[in-house]
């Protein structure tokens, strides 16, 4: 019995760190090697939404779904594919990513968003809207540099 309950408790710690992995607000977001992409919910960040690295190198994003409660949750998805972008075009392998790749990260999530069906075109006008909004403080809880996004140049 007592080597019953040892098998259990380390089924249980095996299990956590693939449940981990396995859940994320996207589906289907992997980086250019082909692994997918870990989301790690993170309260104390103070962006939407971050690509990073695990310390065992494995891709991350880390999001906070608290920054930022007022804005369209359409546009709360687009900074969270846009980030996604960023693995899998390898954005992450340069010290700082520049203006071109933020926006081929742009046009990539909006194109996505749109092409698989998770926003409408009238829903992709509300996401600018919604950011052509944002103040300085706003542009300081977003992800890369301040840019205007042109949803209607990105859609291919």
């Amino acid at each position: 019995m007592k080597g019953m309950g040892i098998i259990l408790c380390l089924a249980l710690v095996l299990t956590i760190p693939f449940k981990a992995k396995a859940q994320s607000p996207i589906e289907g977001c992997i980086d250019s090697k082909g692994y997918n992409v870990l989301w790690i919910e993170d309260d104390s960040l103070l962006t939407l939404a971050q690509a990073d690295f695990a310390s065992d190198n494995w891709p991350t994003i880390r999001y906070n779904p608290n920054v930022m409660p007022s804005i369209h949750p359409k546009t709360r998805m687009f900074f969270e594919y846009r980030e996604c972008a960023h693995h899998l075009f390898d954005h992450l392998d340069q010290r700082e990513i520049s203006y071109e790749q933020e926006e081929l990260a742009d046009c990539w999530a909006l194109n996505t968003l749109h092409y698989r069906k998770l926003v409408s075109a009238s829903q992709l006008q509300e996401i600018q809207m919604d950011i052509s909004g944002f103040n300085e403080v706003d542009w300081i809880r977003i992800p890369g540099k301040r840019r205007t996004i042109h949803v209607n140049s990105c859609l291919k």
